[in-house]
């Protein structure tokens, strides 16, 4: 077992000074060649990963700022929806008519639809012979009222010749589901 390990000992011991020398120089770079090769492989690879790991994430920032403009904006739609969360909105848009001078003559509100911890309803306002600026006034104050109301539909008819309008508008209102509206 230990015999060829014995030839090669006997022969390192027949060589002369000068030969052990350059056969201990060869033996000691053929290590550090085994050691420091795979080292050199490596921090290669971590330096190639690390410009990839760095243009990742410049490639993302943008994305980033955008979901940080988006967290904003819903944010805010959050608020809006939790303002809402005990109000009435068929006597709410009633006022804001009365105020505005349209003449509603039905306001239906549809079951309201949950996404998540939103219940969004679908109000549908039939009005008669009122003016176009009303109208718009009205959706106007709806619009950039607290809550959060979005006119999605509006139908107008000038059945009279007068110049004043009837129609139905469609606004979907959305609120903060309370404990009562959720399912």
């Amino acid at each position: 077992m230990f015999e060829p390990a014995r030839e090669v000992l006997g022969y390192i011991a027949e060589l002369d000074e000068r030969q052990r020398l350059i056969l201990a120089v060869f033996v000691l770079l053929l290590f550090l060649a085994l050691l420091l090769a795979p080292l050199a492989y490596l921090s290669n690879s971590w330096s190639e990963k690390a410009k990839r790991m760095e243009e990742k994430v410049r490639m993302s920032a943008p994305k980033l700022q955008s979901v940080a403009q988006l967290k904003g904006s819903v944010s805010a739609l959050l608020e809006k929806a939790q303002a809402g969360a005990s109000l009435d909105p068929t006597t709410y848009l009633r006022s804001i008519a009365t105020d505005t001078g349209v003449k509603v003559k039905t306001v239906k509100a549809s079951k309201g639809k949950r996404e998540m911890e939103v219940e969004v309803k679908t109000l549908t306002v039939e009005f008669t012979e009122t003016s176009l600026s009303a109208v718009s006034r009205l959706v106007e104050r709806l619009e950039s009222s607290p809550y959060m109301f979005r006119v999605h539909g509006i139908s107008l008819s000038d059945t009279d010749g007068n110049g004043l309008v009837s129609g139905k508008l469609h606004i979907d209102f959305a609120r903060k589901a309370s404990r009562r509206h959720r399912r």
